[in-house]
């Protein structure tokens, strides 16, 4: 039960004397009015799934996926049991050069004519210290499925935002072996070097909110002229 409680102190940013401070018994009140993990949602504006690899040995190159679908499920208002699965839409994937992007959706990389989607299901997740997790799961590419580790970290949390609804946010990674997915073009250059390298890291920068919270922010855009 310590473990618990210091865990949701540390998520709240708080101290086990700020605890003492503010009353055990308050702050579990202010714990309970927060949504089950089911019920939270992905801020798609304030959220992204990202790669980077190195070409040529030389310099990263980066990109991301403009289109992709999350859902949370869960229980524990401490995270505790937090599980996600994801959806990729491969089409939408951007590394800001045309020529490029059109190669990675081609036969010699992702093939997103015959594979379309990739799909990222967690398994288990273990807690660490300062806010740090390791999240287990299984990640299928190119029709091919593999268990991954993500490296993650709660990033931040704040129990009301700019329309009074709790939010928070988490920074996930891992490297994986291309090769494992089937992804296997490759060019050497001289003296041994590789065009793309082998490694890919993957990154996702992920803010779960409230439905209410999105709505409102809808909201206020349209009222801006804007839309998301």
């Amino acid at each position: 039960m310590a473990t618990l409680w210091n865990r949701l102190l540390s998520l709240l940013g708080l101290t086990e004397r700020d605890g003492k401070t503010n009353g055990r018994k308050t702050l579990e009140r202010r714990l309970q009015t927060l949504p089950r993990l089911s019920d939270w949602v992905i801020d798609p504006m304030h959220s992204a799934i990202e790669f980077r690899v190195m070409h040529m040995g030389i310099v990263e190159v980066r990109g991301r996926f403009q289109r992709w679908e999350a859902k949370v499920r869960g229980t524990s208002p401490d995270f505790s049991d937090l599980a996600v699965e994801i959806e990729v839409d491969m089409d939408s994937i951007q590394t800001d050069a045309e020529a490029r992007d059109a190669h990675l959706k081609s036969p010699d990389f992702f093939d997103v004519a015959t594979y379309p989607k990739a799909f990222f299901k967690s398994t288990r997740i273990e807690w660490r210290p300062l806010r740090t997790f390791q999240l287990h799961g299984k990640l299928t590419l190119k029709g091919v499925t593999h268990a991954i580790t993500l490296q993650g970290e709660l990033k931040s949390f704040v129990l009301k935002d700019l329309f009074g609804q709790p939010r928070v946010a988490f920074y996930v990674s891992a490297p994986i072996d291309r090769r494992a997915w089937g992804l296997t073009w490759q060019m050497e250059l001289e003296g041994g070097q590789v065009l793309v390298d082998n490694i890919v890291h993957i990154e996702a920068r992920v803010e779960l909110t409230t439905p209410q919270a999105m709505a409102a922010m809808q909201q206020m855009l349209a009222s801006m002229g804007a839309s998301n």
